[in-house]
């Protein structure tokens, strides 16, 4: 049994041709199991294995393996594959077309040894073809797996593309295509959390050491020692080679080499082309080299048009004749931001970067520069209390704390699954869900009083799991930082926070700023919010999807929001913002909510963009209001129903509203209140 990647205190939470499918086989009986969630199909042998990819209506069960697994195409039964053994693609058009993988597979800790897959003129190639959304792939190692598809797309030893969530993985592999490749992902639209990668990875374009494109999806607490190599090609990195749209990558970090020949664009040690979404407390420490006539190399990401915050990196950065923006740290930039980041200029030869701060060796591993700027640190609260980097004992550049063996985190009590899930009573309990598992369960024990703290990004960054706030309340959060905000960074779309309040929160920033979450993929219900939230973002640019946006409960919604409130004060010093009382923008469904915001650009009366309740709308709302007219409140533009001062304090205004469990009011004296709030109408 394998060594599994380290986990700290985690636990699991709570019809095609069939003749265009892979080579036909006949099933295997498993060796133990029914398919369903609680007795997964047990899978003992090969032919147990591949037998998944020939029957269709297996792609939506669960499965558990109970052994080592080695394909090795030289053993007796043994071959190369030309597609996915699982869910392939059968068509070879580009678009993929087959049945994905629904279902769910438990590596349990075992590997599968020397897979082969070899077809040059075929896409989707991987031991999953396609992983769609609602599958999961878990605690499986992949060993000496060769995967070749030289003019493919969408190439990695585990995935081919993931639409679904992929826990406690790793893979050592060499992987050979052309477009989205990575050693362990091809293409990544949705969740890889606390997975490795070694081994090196050829493509062209959007190759990563990891995961090839990242687009709109989380790469959390990874890494990886693959190199990757080009002749020529656009968006190489060490970790991933192109994070696009609204993706995120966090608490990860690289240390493969990056090599690309001749007439080679956007090349970083860590990411290749940021073209949106944000890179948080991440490192790169391998070169990234090219040969003549390439641009836009950095020793952390080559091409910046997003948000960088809490990063280093300290290998070789160089370049041939005829090229150009070759950065220490970005090569070029060309909208986003960059903060609180750093690169050693000794040992990547170069004193120029399109960004970040410019240190000698010594200075690089001088604890009270990273204080100095923001850094989340281990034995201080002040700037968080994540505990997310230290200095190594023996010496060194600032580590990871979520990938140290020696590092012991906040501990929680509790297992993490429904009945008995991680208690969170402290701020540091707050910060220490981020070594947890971010797919568990938590409840709050208490009021949770961050004052004191002035975090610079979300407390918890990327968060799928449940969390119940057992009507308790989180007070005093103050955040100053870029994008992102709020509470939760990105709640995700397995995500659920119900019974939470916020109270007495400040949150200044550039983009997606939320009390609660800057983007809530998930559901949200019964929880409120209160405080002040001031946007200074300058420019629209292709970053904020078209502008930026605030918002008192989340900023964007593409997900649920259901039975919940916001009040405060919302402002921002530029007309580029989606601003809403509730939310900014809503891309989801919003039910039997209101808000009672005051909204304002830098004093000036809100534009279009800007309403009581929601900024833009391209989903649904359902019941909802805003406070609206001479008394205060948000402007409106036609997203859910303005009403005056006195009509929210009348029950009879809210029609369809359960008042018996979930809301009460004080009739005339107050706006609607979550019934867990226990308001004495008395005391009013």
């Amino acid at each position: 049994m394998m060594t599994q990647p380290r986990v700290r205190a985690r636990s699991t939470a709570c019809v095609l041709c069939f003749c265009l499918l892979m080579d036909a086989l006949p099933a295997a009986e498993f060796a133990g199991g029914t398919g369903a969630p609680n007795d997964p199909y047990q899978i003992a042998t090969a032919d147990q294995l591949v037998s998944i990819g020939s029957d269709p209506n297996l792609l939506d069960k669960h499965f558990v393996l109970i052994a080592d697994i080695d394909l090795d195409p030289n053993l007796p039964g043994g071959r190369v594959f030309t597609q996915a053994v699982i869910a392939p693609d059968v068509n070879d058009s580009g678009s993929f077309d087959g049945v994905p993988f629904t279902g769910t597979f438990d590596g349990g800790g075992y590997r599968i040894l020397n897979l082969t897959i070899r077809n040059n003129a075929a896409h989707y190639l991987s031991l999953f073809g396609y992983a769609a959304r609602d599958a999961v792939v878990k605690d499986l190692r992949i060993d000496d797996a060769r995967v070749s598809g030289e003019a493919g797309m969408c190439l990695g030893a585990l995935v081919g593309r993931n639409g679904g969530r992929i826990l406690r993985c790793y893979a050592t592999a060499h992987v050979l295509g052309h477009k989205s490749v990575g050693i362990l992902v091809g293409l990544n639209n949705s969740e890889i959390i606390d997975c490795r990668a070694g081994g090196e990875v050829v493509g062209v374009i959007a190759v990563g050491g990891l995961v090839g494109g990242n687009y709109s999806g989380a790469v959390l607490n990874c890494c990886t020692t693959g190199d990757v190599w080009a002749t020529m090609g656009d968006c190489l990195g060490g970790l991933a080679g192109r994070n696009d749209y609204d993706a995120v990558i966090a608490h990860s970090y690289a240390m493969g080499d990056v090599f690309v020949g001749t007439d080679a664009n956007n090349l970083g040690g860590l990411v290749g082309g940021l073209v949106g979404g944000s890179i948080n407390d991440c490192y790169a420490s391998g070169s990234v080299s090219g040969g003549d006539h390439c641009s836009s190399l950095g020793g952390l990401v080559g091409n910046a048009d997003g948000y960088i915050s809490d990063c280093y990196s300290t290998g070789r950065v160089s370049a041939g004749e005829s090229s150009a923006d070759i950065g220490g740290l970005v090569g070029c930039r060309t909208g986003g931001e960059v903060t609180g980041c750093f690169w050693d200029v000794e040992t990547s030869g170069l004193l120029r970067s399109a960004g970040g701060t410019g240190l000698t060796t010594a200075q690089m591993q001088e604890t009270s520069v990273f204080l100095a700027a923001g850094w989340d640190w281990v034995d201080e609260r002040a700037n968080g209390t994540a505990d997310l980097w230290s200095a190594p004992e023996e010496g060194g550049y600032p580590a990871l704390t979520i990938h140290s063996d020696a590092f012991e985190p906040h501990e929680l009590e509790g297992s993490g699954v429904p009945d008995d899930p991680y208690r969170i009573v402290t701020a540091e309990d707050l910060g220490a869900v981020n070594h947890y598992d971010l797919a568990a369960c938590y409840r709050l024990d208490a009021d949770v009083d961050c004052g004191g703290i002035t975090w610079g990004k979300a407390p918890i960054p990327y968060f799928v799991g449940q969390l119940d706030g057992d009507g308790r309340v989180v007070t005093n959060l103050e955040i100053q930082g870029s994008t992102y905000l709020g509470l939760f960074g990105v709640l995700g779309r397995n995500a659920f926070v119900v019974n939470l309040g916020i109270r007495d929160a400040n949150v200044t920033g550039r983009d997606a700023l939320g009390l609660l979450a800057g983007r809530n993929k998930g559901s949200i219900r019964a929880c409120r919010a209160a405080g002040s939230i001031s946007g200074d973002s300058f420019i629209a640019d292709s970053t904020t999807q078209g502008g930026s946006s605030i918002g008192g409960l989340t900023a964007q919604n593409d997900g649920s929001v259901s039975d919940s409130y916001a009040v405060g004060d919302l402002t921002a010093e530029f007309f580029t913002f989606d601003m809403g009382g509730l939310a900014g923008s809503n891309n989801g469904v919003i039910s039997r909510c209101y808000a009672a915001a005051r909204i304002s650009y830098g004093g000036l009366f809100p534009a279009n963009c800007a309403g009581g309740l929601v900024g833009v709308n391209r989903g649904d709302i359902n019941d909802s209001y805003f406070l609206f007219g001479a008394d205060g409140g948000g402007a409106d533009n036609g997203l859910g129903s303005p009403r005056t001062e006195a009509r929210m304090k009348q029950h009879a205004t809210f029609a369809g509203w359960d008042f018996e469990a979930v809301w009460t009011i004080c009739e005339g004296k107050d706006y609607p209140r979550l019934k867990w709030e226990a308001i004495d109408c008395n005391q009013l």
